[in-house]
């Protein structure tokens, strides 16, 4: 499948119980996250327009940690899920990663990274990480 600049093969499988199994095996020749993700428009004013001054157009920041507004995970509970991803090419706020690849699932509401690696300008990024948010 191909949309927005990006590029997607692989395998889905859902299998509907009272909590559904996800399984995702995904691989992406080209993933251009910025064509397929709208960014938040904070430069812009209520009705849209940009306000005075700030017509030079600059690229967000990647977020590390923010306390506000914090989205609702209540549907992760919902659900379990097995994912691989791979990708050649990503493009994302600008950054232009390459051999990216991630492995994680989800248990009712447990996000665990296995794996989530990449290059970027030379450089190698890994994070193997474990999250949940406890109520």
């Amino acid at each position: 499948m191909t949309a927005n600049d990006s590029t997607l093969s692989g395998q889905a499988q859902v299998t509907l119980t009272e909590k559904p199994e996800w399984q995702l095996r995904l691989q992406f020749p080209q993933l251009n996250l910025d064509n397929l993700i709208p960014l938040n428009e904070t430069a812009n004013g209520e009705n849209g327009a940009a306000q005075q001054g700030q017509s030079q157009s600059t690229l967000p920041r990647p977020v590390i940690s923010s306390r506000i507004d914090e989205p609702a995970y209540q549907d992760c509970k919902a659900f379990t899920a097995d994912i691989l991803l791979q990708a050649s090419n990503v493009r994302w706020r600008g950054m232009n990663f390459t051999d990216v690849a991630t492995q994680m699932t989800n248990k009712s509401g447990l996000l665990e990274i296995t794996q989530l690696q990449g290059k970027l300008n030379g450089g190698q990024v890994s994070l193997p990480a474990r999250w949940t948010r406890h109520q």
